[in-house]
């Protein structure tokens, strides 16, 4: 915090590490500006949408019901979601409605992001603290979808050619995870999935013996946290 005291920041991201970095500095009133820097934004859920918690809102079977069906669903369960589909879909969307309206996002804010609500939950989606849906309202809080071209004496120049003023950069940026270390027929047994592994307790590949992941396939940044 005494690092930025005063002093004019560029976060580097979008995730939950830079939301947190940015509410501290913006709602502590440490920084004299903040800009969240970018490259694909996730959904920031505040704790109490249209009044309602956002516990009691997100995790309950009545939402359940509302997700795509799981991969072993039913011929029976993929019919029924068929069927009711629009209503799952005006359902998401009026939840993001609620959520652009609340926090106002866009207009110099975090963009809509280009993935719906539900799906970036999964991965990416983030619920904030109280602090969070007060930075969002901050006057010194400025956001950028662009990238980094180049580093200059008093700031950055983005790929567009703009110039952001910066005293203090972070970068919370994250990380792609990648098996190409792995011999390629290792990798053919392990079957690797877009969404990862899919492990025996999160832990054991059934196909490759002698092998375990130990916390590679377990996200602890998850929206509860």
């Amino acid at each position: 915090m005494s690092l930025a005291r005063g002093r004019r920041v560029v976060i580097i991201g979008s995730g939950k590490t830079a939301m947190d970095c940015a509410s501290g500095l913006l709602v502590s009133r440490c920084a004299a500006s903040v800009t969240l820097l970018y490259r694909s934004a996730h959904w920031p859920v505040p704790r109490s949408v249209l009044g309602i918690p956002v516990r009691r809102l997100l995790f309950s079977r009545a939402v359940a019901s509302m997700l795509p069906p799981y991969y072993t669903a039913s011929c029976v369960d993929r019919a029924v979601h068929a069927i009711v589909r629009p209503l799952k879909r005006l359902f998401w969307r009026g939840l993001e409605c609620a959520i652009n309206k609340k926090l106002h996002m866009g207009n110099g804010k975090l963009e809509a992001p280009p993935v719906g609500l539900p799906g970036d939950l999964f991965y990416g989606g983030q619920i904030l603290d109280d602090s969070g849906a007060e930075m969002m309202h901050c006057e010194q809080l400025t956001a950028i979808k662009g990238e980094i071209n180049k580093f200059v004496r008093n700031g950055v120049i983005l790929l567009d050619g703009t110039f952001r003023p910066a005293d203090v950069i972070l970068y919370c940026t994250g990380y792609n995870k990648s098996y190409d270390y792995l011999e390629a027929d290792l990798r053919l047994k392990l079957e690797v999935q877009k969404d990862g592994l899919y492990l025996y307790r999160n832990c054991l590949p059934p196909h490759v013996r002698h092998l375990a992941f130990v916390g590679s396939e377990v996200n602890t940044y998850a929206a509860l946290t």
